[in-house]
């Protein structure tokens, strides 16, 4: 019997068990291709997305190294008051990495 290839997408919130399930599939010889790393790496200090996501939000939206901010620091707690509002900047940031992450 002829196994065709296909792919998974692991969806769920923080906690879930995203990273568990990966490492199963990983643990069996299964590729893995992990979108949260890719995304820290395109807003990590001069990551590609960075430049995109200070010209729409402005600088306050990057932390003193250059990197989108974590949580609780000065630079986020700046992203989640700003007037742009959660869903317009979630669909902001989403288009600024989604060609990367695909």
């Amino acid at each position: 019997m002829t196994t065709l290839p296909f792919s998974i997408g692991l969806t769920g919130g923080i906690g879930s068990g995203k990273s568990t399930v990966a490492d199963l599939f990983a643990a069996r010889g299964a590729s893995i291709v992990d979108t949260d790393q890719i995304a820290h790496s395109l807003t990590a200090p001069g990551g590609a997305a960075m430049p995109a996501i200070v010209a729409e939000f402005g600088p306050e939206f990057a932390d003193a190294a250059g990197a989108l901010p974590g949580i609780h620091t000065d630079a986020e707690r700046a992203a989640r008051e700003s007037p742009y509002g959660a869903t317009v900047a979630h669909g902001f940031l989403t288009l600024a990495l989604l060609p990367a992450l695909l």
